[in-house]
């Protein structure tokens, strides 16, 4: 294993601010996008919430019609900014919108 790679097997990621720092988006049937991280944030939990949405990373719009891919209510994952910043969402099945949450993210300091 590389110098690199050990050294970053021991650092964790840890919240950037309080619980309230974040963004909700509210997701229907237009692509939305989330904000830029800013500061030392370089990953992001993004969680799927009340619908699920479909997202395309490639810089195509995704489509209600099933082009993207398929996030169901209830996951929860950790994005890298890029990823984060190439994302396009839109709600999977017409009716209900979805909320992303996105919590910015940093490696711990220690």
């Amino acid at each position: 294993m590389n110098t690199q790679l050990q050294q970053n097997a021991l650092v964790e990621l840890v919240p950037v601010g309080n619980s309230a720092v974040g963004e909700e988006l509210v997701v229907d049937n237009l692509v939305v996008q989330a904000a830029a991280l800013m500061g030392v944030a370089t990953h992001a939990v993004v969680s799927i919430k009340d619908a699920a949405v479909l997202v395309t990373f490639d810089g195509s719009a995704p489509a209600s019609s099933g082009a993207g891919v398929l996030y169901a209510v209830g996951e929860r994952e950790v994005w890298h900014q890029n990823r984060l910043a190439a994302a396009k969402f839109i709600e999977a099945v017409g009716g209900s919108d979805a909320v992303v949450r996105v919590e910015p993210m940093c490696f711990d300091p220690q």
